[in-house]
């Protein structure tokens, strides 16, 4: 736990002590802590917006069929109670947990091989080249755990902290500048850290991290010009 201390608040001093001990204990630990905070968000996410997302499901249901709310709902379940459309269960549970794990852990994993291959190439750093990734995340499950209230309070499921999310709803920067957001520069500062303190190649660690994640902004930004988001 005082790794996960250091990273917030003392983070050249958290991946220098991941460099000094290069074993898989610290990454293992490290994905298993970012693993539980995901079964945190997905249930928290689900048990704070899921009736609201519902219910806009059933108004645009009966905005395109031309009736009513009421007449959607006995549609979908006939005499039964409306609960069980505002009931998120096991059966639901389950597919979500599996899809965010499959996609948090294989980005882990091709971002580590990515950098590692790019900056590191030492056999020696292989185990902390994942930690540096694994670690670095950790803002950005802090952030989603935060603007779980924010979609609550503004009852807008897929409420966050980038400066797209604050654009005129259909603008059409919106989608490049979805990017950029608080806790997202964060983590890429902290990979940028951790691959500097590892490599001792600070301006190309910055540059090639942040260059990439440039790259992806404007790539972004021109789509939602070009095409409209």
């Amino acid at each position: 736990m005082e790794l996960f201390y250091e990273i917030f608040a003392l983070p050249h001093r958290a991946f220098k002590r991941i460099k000094e001990n290069p074993n898989w204990t610290i990454p293992i630990v490290g994905v298993v802590l970012l693993m539980g905070l995901t079964v945190l968000l997905v249930v928290f996410f689900k048990m704070t917006v899921y009736e609201y997302s519902m219910m806009e499901s059933l108004r645009m249901m009966a905005e395109k069929t031309g009736t009513t709310v009421d007449a959607v709902i006995t549609e979908l379940i006939g005499d039964q109670d409306i609960s069980v459309l505002f009931t998120y269960t096991l059966s639901e549970f389950v597919p979500d947990m599996v899809s965010a794990f499959k996609n948090s852990l294989l980005g882990l994993l091709l971002q580590s091989l990515f950098l590692y291959f790019v900056l590191v190439r030492d056999p020696k750093l292989i185990a902390p080249s994942l930690s540096v990734v694994v670690w670095s995340k950790f803002p950005l499950i802090i952030g989603a755990l935060l603007a779980i209230p924010g979609g609550a309070l503004f009852r807008n499921p897929h409420f966050s902290f980038s400066v797209g999310a604050f654009l005129p709803m259909g603008s059409p920067l919106a989608l490049g500048f979805g990017v950029v957001d608080a806790f997202s520069l964060w983590s890429l500062a902290l990979l940028a850290m951790g691959f500097s303190e590892l490599t001792g190649k600070r301006v190309l660690s910055w540059s090639i991290i942040f260059g990439l994640w440039f790259g992806w902004f404007l790539l972004l930004l021109l789509k939602g010009i070009i095409f409209g988001g």
